[in-house]
């Protein structure tokens, strides 16, 4: 299942940054849904009290990747914000904030289309000897 985030997502963070993840698509698998209270950490990473919602969660590392397409200043923000623990766990994303992309090439062209332009960066900014 593919899922876009369409609405700026709830959190802790500057709302600039958390905009920054409109757009990006991620692929999710069943065992990444959650329910309201299921899973749901009672308090976020800044110790804020957290509301209990449905969610996806999503593989932190890959977040981040992605989110560099759209902001690299964001990404920043989030690496020296979070704990080293973090970053090898995952991050939600609301039910009210995603989109389910129907099962289609176009969706799945979408999701690829995102790994070559993050190959692209790759290659670009790669040193050169």
């Amino acid at each position: 299942m593919l899922i876009r985030v369409n609405e700026t997502p709830a959190g802790d963070a500057p709302e600039a940054y958390r905009k920054s993840w409109v757009g990006t698509i991620f692929e999710i698998e069943p065992n990444d849904i959650f329910e309201p209270g299921q899973g749901t950490p009672e308090v976020s990473i800044r110790g804020n009290p957290q509301i209990p919602r449905k969610y996806f969660a999503v593989d932190s590392r890959t977040a981040l990747r992605l989110l560099s397409l759209n902001s690299l200043e964001a990404v920043g923000h989030f690496v020296s914000t979070w704990s080293e623990q973090m970053y090898y766990e995952r991050i939600h994303f609301g039910w009210d904030e995603v989109e389910v992309l129907p099962e289609n090439d176009e969706s799945e062209n979408a999701y690829l289309r995102q790994f070559g332009l993050l190959e692209k960066r790759i290659i670009r900014d790669a040193p050169r000897k």
